[in-house]
Parts: C-alpha cells; structure tokens; sequence
C-alpha cells in the first residue's frame, strides 16, 4: 500500500471504476488501482479531486489529506467510521459518569490485591513475611469492599507492589 502524492498544479484526480486517474487536461499521468492506494495527498493549489473520485476514496476508506504548497496542514477527509468509533464514544461517556468510574477503578484495585495475594501464595509458602502480607492484602480487601474508605485505596494500584516488598523485608 502506498500513499499518493499529488504536487503539480493543474492535475486532477478521477475515478475510472476500480481506478485513480491522474490527467492533467486530457493528458492521462497515472493509472492505478484504487486497491494498491491507502492515502491520496494533495499539496498546493490547483491540484483537484472530483467528486466520484471522493466517494469512492471514502467507500474504501481511503483517507484523503489537503497539505498547502509547503506541506502545512489544511483538512482531510476520512472514509467511513472505524468500527471501534461507537464503543470509544461510549468510553469517553462512561468517563464522566461518577458511578461506572468507581466501579471499574473497584474492579482493577480488586484484581491487583488478588492477583498480589496469588502470587504470595504460590511463591512464598512457608516463608516468615508472607503471613503478614496475606494479612495486609486481606485488610485491603476489606476496604476495597467497604465504600467509605474507598478514598483510602485511590493510591494502591501503584503502592500495592511495594507493600509487598515491605512485608518481604520485615
């Protein structure tokens, strides 16, 4: 896949097809097939770009840049939605809503103390510190379900690994 620049004034971009045209008047330039293009740009002024030529760029999601003569920025088209678009919105709503933000942010505290407690478990049996760190996951674990110390468990997704540690070295 490539990207098709288009620089020279006076050329123009059809669509013949399954085909990009690049003519300039009737003088044909290029022929190429639309499948080997995964980006048209177009720099400068005079370079165009006709209608079924846009449709058909945007039916195969094609995207389509218009730089200036220097290569700044102007616009772009983009082809159809991306099939991730909806769920993504719905992420940026999820994220101003106070309920289903706690509950996730829950849910990954939750899976880090387990995940910590697993591993103490199969990998420190027996020895002195893992007691007290199984203690101090499950005193987590507790306050992890309780909704008024929530805002004592903010900080554990990071702090979790090192308490540990600390228990390991005591």
């Amino acid at each position: 896949m490539t990207t098709l620049y288009i620089t020279e004034p006076g050329v123009q971009v059809h669509k013949k097809g399954e085909r990009l045209l690049v003519s300039r008047g009737e003088e044909i330039l290029q022929d190429i097939p639309m499948i080997k293009v995964n980006r048209l740009v177009l720099m400068g002024r005079g370079v165009g770009l006709t209608t079924p030529a846009v449709f058909a760029l945007a039916r195969n999601n094609i995207d389509v840049l218009y730089l200036t003569g220097r290569g700044g920025f102007v616009s772009s088209l983009v082809g159809r939605e991306h099939k991730h678009s909806r769920l993504r919105h719905s992420q940026a709503l999820a994220v101003s809503d106070a309920a289903i933000t706690f509950s996730v942010a829950k849910t990954i505290v939750e899976g880090k103390v387990h995940n910590q407690r697993v591993l103490v478990q199969r990998h420190a049996e027996g020895a002195s510190w893992a007691g007290r760190a199984l203690r101090v996951m499950d005193q987590m674990k507790q306050q992890v379900d309780s909704p008024v110390r929530w805002t004592r468990c903010a900080g554990w997704k990071a702090w979790l690994p090192k308490s540990i540690s600390v228990c390991c070295a005591s």
